[in-house]
């Protein structure tokens, strides 16, 4: 966009726009001198503009000798379904490796996009050279319904996708949910029925399934195309090539290699060692060793670029993955990454987004603490009711994991007992993160990472409890155990059950208030039929099976052959003198009551752990 342009869009006149360029120390030449994205977004924040910067999909352009600046590009294509449908061995089967095998509980659960990254060994995305002689660039999504914000990512930096659908299986809900987000992105799509060689295996079933859903197979008449694939004989697989590259022909896909680059950043970690490590995806444009680059609100230097198969490489283009090293924190998966002309710019932009996104964060603790305020004026019983809620600190491998273990965890609060993320990080458990657990008094729930034996004796000094766990459905299901354990209820409900220890016969009633010394008035004569009595635990009368006094009764004294002693066992004769009444009579039962905290009610959740469930008192 040209400076006159870029006025006009934010309604300001070209000298702002100028002042902004000469601050940077790149006075223009004239106004129909182009920006770059990153100069945009520092115009907005000197106006107090929101803006977003969004590639221009225009015509082809062409340099003055006619030579076309926009060349083809590969094709990205994410694979989505839901979990355990064969998405990693499909992709196995295509890149002829073995992944499936390696990844924890067989589901793929989180990953940095480089498979081949030697730094860690997540898969993500990848080039595959396929028969045809051309390449695809591939995204594996997760499958659990923990992590359906990294399939919208995937859908959004993806030009075709494959919904994987499992024959012996079906639709399932993040099958349903992976084609939402695939329409939702409005991109081509083919539907692969996988596990067509099992025994069970129903594609015609699955393609009804599909077709109730709304999509318009090519065998109904639609015009999305459906292979019948095996992952595991290799059946169909030439068929579903051949699909992709149809469905990406079609699309004439292009991007600028002349321009700074621009992509966005599909995962990132702290790795010991080499610090901040990201890994994404360029839309247009090249990232090269030494450039800067802002990625989310950190920034800083390109010191390492890796790329397809793990070489290190001098540069990247569109539709390459790549993994950086250099920048000074760990952006959020799914933030955008630019290259900017020097450093001065980048910690511009990277401040000017810190600022902005604080500013929304504090403006909406605002509303939150005002909506508090008019609900306890409206309501004081809400005031007056006590909810206890689970505090957590959340540490995981990488950001999108960190991120999908947060969303989860933020699902299984309630009412009764809620869920706070005080703190989500990336990385090994440290004992700052210790420190800051006993200070919350919440769990460490640690995901994927490295739990030293330094940090355990903090933790285990400091009881706070780490929760490590490498498949999401177990540490969702121990989160579920904690929350059950905790078992808090408003305080309008008594939090406890009535537990009957041991139940007495009246045999005789006894009148003592004539006596010198006596405190006691009216003393039954008992026998325990069942059970035990305390003197330290509360007593009921029961006359015909029904209660003669309204409540509780203590008891004054429990005595045995004139002695007063504290318990008794059945079998035995005593001596009950229970407090304020008087009207006992043999053949009365007294109950000796005792308070246990009552459990809390927790329901199972289709997706991994249980929530508390609040029910009535009895």
């Amino acid at each position: 966009v040209t400076i006159a342009e870029l006025a006009r869009l934010l309604k300001c006149s070209p000298r702002r726009i100028e002042t902004v360029l000469i601050d940077l120390g790149e006075p223009p030449a004239s106004l129909e001198e182009t920006v770059s994205a990153d100069v945009i977004e520092l115009c907005a924040v000197e106006l107090g503009v929101d803006v977003e910067v969004v590639d221009d999909e225009s015509p082809s352009a062409t340099s003055a000798d006619g030579t076309p600046l926009e060349l083809p590009r590969r094709a990205v294509v994410a694979v989505m379904g839901h979990v355990d449908h064969g998405k990693t061995t499909l992709l196995d089967r295509l890149r002829s490796a073995n992944v499936a095998d390696g990844e924890a509980g067989g589901i793929t659960q989180a990953r940095s996009i480089s498979y081949w990254s030697p730094y860690d060994r997540h898969l993500g995305a990848f080039v595959v050279k396929c028969g045809g002689g051309g390449e695809l660039t591939f995204l594996d999504t997760p499958g659990h319904a923990a992590f359906s914000a990294m399939r919208r990512r995937g859908a959004s930096v993806t030009d075709v996708a494959v919904l994987v659908c499992a024959a012996d299986d079906g639709v399932m809900p993040q099958t349903r949910e992976a084609a939402a987000h695939i329409l939702a992105a409005n991109c081509k799509f083919v539907v692969a029925i996988t596990k067509c060689d099992r025994d069970g295996a129903d594609p015609s079933r699955v393609r009804d399934e599909l077709h109730a859903m709304g999509i318009a197979l090519e065998s109904h008449g639609g015009d999305v195309q459906c292979v019948e694939v095996s992952a595991m004989t290799g059946q169909g697989m030439e068929d579903l090539e051949m699909a992709l590259f149809l469905e990406a022909e079609s699309l004439n896909l292009t991007a600028r290699r002349d321009c700074e680059g621009v992509g966005v950043i599909l995962e990132a970690r702290l790795d010991k060692g080499h610090g901040a490590v990201v890994t994404g995806l360029l839309r247009r444009g090249v990232v090269g060793i030494g450039e800067h680059v802002v990625a989310g609100t950190h920034y800083g230097r390109v010191r390492r670029l890796i790329g397809d198969g793990g070489v290190d490489v001098e540069s990247c283009g569109p539709s390459e993955p790549f993994e950086i090293t250099g920048l000074r924190g760990v952006p959020s998966a799914g933030d955008s990454v630019m290259v900017v002309a020097t450093e001065e710019r980048a910690r511009r932009v990277a401040t000017a987004r810190a600022d902005r996104i604080e500013t929304a964060r504090l403006a909406a603790l605002s509303v939150g603490d005002d909506r508090q305020f008019i609900d306890d004026d409206a309501d004081a019983r809400a005031a007056e009711s006590v909810n206890s809620d689970l505090c957590a600190i959340v540490k995981a491998d990488v950001q999108g994991t960190a991120e999908a273990v947060r969303d989860s965890l933020l699902g299984l609060g309630t009412s009764s007992v809620g869920v706070k993320v005080v703190y989500v990080g990336v990385g090994a458990v440290s004992e700052s993160d210790v420190a800051l657990a006993a200070a919350i008094g919440g769990p460490i729930l640690a995901f994927n990472v490295q739990v030293s034996n330094v940090v355990e004796k903090a933790a285990k000094d400091a009881g706070v409890v780490i929760v490590n766990r490498k498949v999401i459905y177990h540490l969702l299901d121990a989160v579920g155990e904690l929350l059950g354990g905790l078992g808090a209820f408003s305080s309008r409900w008594f939090p406890y059950d009535r537990e009957v220890l041991g139940e007495a016969e009246v045999r005789q009633v006894f009148d003592l208030s004539g006596r010198r010394g006596n405190k006691a008035n009216m003393v039954a004569g008992c026998v325990v039929n069942s059970g035990s009595f305390s003197a330290v635990e509360k007593f009921r009368l029961l006359r015909d099976g029904e209660p003669v006094h309204e409540g509780l009764l203590d008891a004054q004294s429990i005595r045995r052959h004139r002695l007063e002693v504290t318990t008794v066992g059945k079998g035995t004769e005593c001596g009950v003198s229970l407090a304020d009444h008087a009207d006992v009579k043999p053949g009365d039962v007294i109950q000796c009551v005792h308070f246990v905290k009552r459990k809390a009610v927790v329901e199972k959740v289709a997706t991994g752990g249980a929530r508390v469930v609040e029910r009535q008192p009895r």
